[in-house]
C-alpha cells in the first residue's frame, strides 16, 4: 500500500495534461472526487478535461465546474486518472481514450476490484473523496472553498450523510475540517438528499406501491419497466433515493431495485439492514460495489431477470 500511495502521489506532481474519468451513473462521491481533484490540480499550473456520463441528475448541479464535464480541451494526456470505478466496464465507452493514457491511475475505495490501472491506489475508505483529501493533505496542497465543497459533497454521499457504517472518527474529523472552509453544507445537504423533482416524486410513489416481499420476506424487490419510465416522462437517474427507502423496511434483508434501461437490459441496485455483504450478490452478476450497497447489470427479460436475482438472493437469505 506504501508504494501504492508513493507513486500515486508521484504520478500527481509530475503530470501535466490530465485526464479524470468517472464511471458510468456516476453519484455525488465519484462527481465530487473528479472536481474536486480536477481543481487541485489545475490550482497547481495543470491542464485537466473531466469524462463521464453525458446526462447528470440535476441533483449535482451546485458542484463546482459541473458543466466542464465531457468538454476536452487536449487530445493527449500524460496521465489518466479513474476515480471510484471498481473495474474497467464501468468506463464504458471512455475506456478506450483511458487506456491511452502515457500513465494510468486508479483511486477508488471497492471492496470488489479491477487492477486495471497502471498504479491503483485503493482503500477500504468510507468514500473516495475520503482518499481524495488524504492524498491532497501529502502533497502538502492548498484546499479551497471549491475544493471543499466538492470533497464534503462526494464524503457526505457515499456514508448517507454520515449513517453508514464506513463512518469513523476519521470522516468525522475530515468533514470538520472541510467546514472550516466558506462551504455551503445545507445547501450540500438538501441536493444530495432533499431536493426531488415532480418526476422523482411520482417514480417514487409509483414504485413503492409495486413493492413485492419475496423469499420469506426478507427480499423487497421493486421493478421499473420501459414503459412506465416513459409513461412518467422519467429515467433510470429518477430512481435517486427508492432502493434506499425500501431497505429500510422492518424485516428486509436485501432491497432490489430492478430498473429497466432500454429494452432487456437492466440496471440493478442493492441496499442491505447490515445482515447480508450485498456486494457478494452484485460479484454473481459480474457487478460489485460496498456491502450496504452494491449494483450490477443484467441482460434478458423482465421475468428471466427477476428468477435470477431470486435465485441467487435465495443463498445469501436462506
Amino acid at each position: 500500500m506504501i508504494a501504492e500511495m508513493q507513486n500515486t502521489l508521484q504520478y500527481l506532481k509530475q503530470s501535466n495534461a490530465v485526464a479524470i474519468f468517472t464511471h458510468m451513473k456516476p453519484d455525488g462521491d465519484c462527481l465530487g472526487s473528479a472536481l474536486a481533484l480536477k481543481l487541485i490540480l489545475e490550482k497547481y499550473g495543470k491542464k485537466v478535461d473531466v469524462y463521464g456520463d453525458a446526462t447528470i441528475s440535476d441533483n449535482y448541479c451546485f458542484l463546482p465546474q459541473i458543466e466542464t464535464l465531457n468538454h476536452p480541451t487536449m487530445q493527449q494526456y500524460d496521465l489518466c486518472v479513474a476515480l471510484d470505478c471498481s473495474d474497467r466496464n464501468r468506463l464504458g465507452n471512455w475506456w478506450s481514450i483511458f487506456e491511452k493514457g502515457e500513465k494510468t491511475l486508479k483511486i477508488d475505495h471497492h471492496e470488489t476490484n479491477d487492477q486495471f490501472a497502471q498504479v491503483n491506489f485503493v482503500e477500504r475508505k468510507g468514500s473516495t473523496a475520503e482518499i481524495l483529501y488524504s492524498l491532497i493533505q501529502a502533497l502538502s496542497w492548498d484546499i479551497d472553498s471549491q475544493i471543499a465543497t466538492c470533497l464534503y459533497a462526494g464524503i457526505a454521499s457515499d456514508t448517507g450523510c454520515f449513517m453508514y457504517s464506513s463512518t469513523t472518527k476519521q470522516t468525522h474529523e475530515i468533514a470538520c475540517h472541510l467546514m472550516s472552509y466558506p462551504i455551503d453544507f445545507m445547501k450540500i445537504h438538501y441536493y444530495l438528499f432533499q431536493r426531488r423533482t415532480k418526476e422523482q416524486i411520482m417514480l417514487t410513489g409509483m414504485a413503492l406501491k409495486n413493492i413485492e416481499f419475496l423469499l420469506d420476506e426478507k427480499v423487497a424487490f421493486c421493478g421499473i419497466k420501459l414503459k412506465e419510465f416513459e409513461k412518467l416522462g422519467a429515467d433510470t437517474h429518477d430512481t435517486l433515493g427508492i432502493v434506499s427507502m425500501m431497505a429500510n423496511i422492518d424485516g428486509c434483508k436485501i432491497a432490489i431495485l430492478m430498473s429497466e434501461e432500454k429494452q432487456n437490459t437492466f440496471l440493478i441496485s442493492f441496499r442491505t439492514d447490515g445482515s447480508v455483504d450485498v456486494s457478494k450478490v452484485a460479484e454473481k452478476f459480474g457487478g460489485g460495489g460496498h456491502k450496504m450497497a452494491s449494483g450490477c447489470k443484467i441482460y434478458g427479460t423482465y421475468d428471466t431477470v427477476k428468477e435470477k436475482l431470486m435465485t441467487v438472493c435465495k443463498d445469501f437469505v436462506c
